[in-house]
């Protein structure tokens, strides 16, 4: 155990007074390593013909020959300090794999075997073992790059850990990290790219790194970008039958709605709003504003779906997010689709759709009043439109809110303390 522990203490990184990465030499690309490594390769990289479920697909993680506690104490004197093993987005199942991910120097193999939309790829295969140098710009570059886009938490925080705030991670940046994160892909890194947007993570570990022309993109940017992500995912095809001899039809419809769901209110909740394109990161995914995309697609079950999932979350839309008259108008064409929204999500109602966008203001006024009007034309009541508060209305209301908050968490803690005595 010692044995291990001196090598783990000499895996280590070190990272010199003005922040450079210092580079372990004695792992540096040597000409026969760069040859072993062409080698290999160029032999079998991709093992796309073997089926998934024949291959242990997930990381290959070393794992210091250490008990529980003195693995907690090593990741707790890290930069992994707070992550625990098995919690969702990590890699590591236990404290030695977490431990050794903290002091060890990465190595791409850690990777693995991970599942790709063209099959298979074994790291293990493209790369050796111990080969990767570190000090080698190219390896550098490859490593950051693969971590960023296969890695967990654990193991991204580790590869940045070893990167100056100022130095580009991988080949295009540390955006990498929310790139093509949809369907399934945003189903296996959800938890990640959720624990990097935390607005503590984010200012630590992303927001130092967004320097240069490709930087500049804020947390809520992201978050407004995958957003508009998970609602593509909603499929635009026909949902499945209620008759359940067609259900076969379409037989991932229904699971790939609900999974897309799934990712709208996570990212929701999270903070992600409709957008404007100025308002999105366009690094992370080339799209157009959030209300065009909804739409665009002129299948109305799937924009249907779609906008009411966005509402569920119950919070008014800011100015900068609403959707214009035209918007508002097209919602009313969901109408002649509800039975087949309500395939896909059994609560939907027409009516409560239209009122929930009054209620939390999806539109501008003029939308908003054109909902209103239809509604009256219907003879529905309780949707009338009310006009928006000033902002020292609304900010004497968030200010009572918030005293009414305080007063109720002291009055808890006297009675706590007056129980006690």
């Amino acid at each position: 155990a010692e044995g291990a522990m001196a090598d783990a203490s000499r895996g280590r990184s070190r990272v010199s007074s003005d922040a450079q990465p210092v580079w372990p030499l004695e792992r540096s690309r040597t000409p026969v390593r760069v040859l072993l490594a062409d080698m290999h390769t160029s032999s079998v990289m991709y093992t796309s013909q073997a089926p998934p479920s024949a291959l242990p697909v997930g990381p290959r993680l070393p794992r210091l020959p250490v008990s529980d506690g003195e693995s907690q104490r090593l990741v707790r004197a890290s930069p992994l300090d707070g992550l625990v093993p098995g919690q969702k987005g990590v890699m590591s199942q236990n404290w030695q794999e977490l431990a050794a991910v903290a002091t060890l120097l990465p190595d791409i193999t850690w990777l693995g075997i991970v599942q790709e939309c063209y099959g298979i790829v074994d790291f293990g295969k493209m790369h050796q073992p111990g080969h990767t140098a570190l000090s080698d710009e190219g390896h550098r570059n490859r490593l950051g790059e693969k971590v960023l886009k296969f890695g967990g938490i654990d193991l991204c925080v580790r590869a940045l850990s070893l990167y100056a705030p100022y130095e580009q991670v991988g080949y295009n940046g540390v955006l990498d990290l929310f790139v093509h994160l949809r369907g399934a892909r945003l189903a296996l890194h959800i938890s990640r790219a959720l624990w990097f947007l935390e607005p503590a993570h984010w200012k630590k570990w992303i927001a130092p790194r967004l320097q240069g022309p490709k930087g500049h993109f804020t947390r809520q940017q992201v978050l407004n970008t995958l957003l508009v992500g998970a609602l593509l995912d909603i499929p635009p095809e026909r949902p499945p039958s209620r008759d359940p001899d067609l259900e076969q039809e379409h037989p991932i419809a229904r699971k790939d709605a609900k999974l897309a769901k799934e990712h709208i209110l996570a990212l929701r909740s999270a903070g992600a709003e409709m957008a404007d394109t100025s308002e999105l990161a366009t690094s992370v995914f080339e799209t157009s504003d959030s209300w065009k995309e909804l739409w665009g697609s002129d299948h109305f079950c799937a924009a249907g779906v779609r906008l009411w999932t966005v509402l569920r979350v119950g919070r008014n839309f800011p100015r900068c997010a609403r959707g214009a008259r035209k918007h508002a108008m097209l919602l009313l064409l969901c109408e002649d689709y509800e039975d087949e929204i309500q395939l896909l999500t059994p609560d939907f109602s027409f009516r409560d759709l239209v009122t929930s966008c009054v209620v939390y203001r999806a539109f501008d006024d003029d939308g908003l009043m054109g909902l209103c009007e239809f509604a009256r034309r219907r003879g529905w009541t309780g949707v009338a439109f009310v006009p928006e508060p000033s902002a020292p209305v609304q900010n004497t209301k968030r200010t009572i809110q918030a005293l009414s908050f305080v007063a109720r968490e002291i009055s808890q803690h006297i009675s706590v303390a007056s129980a006690r005595t």
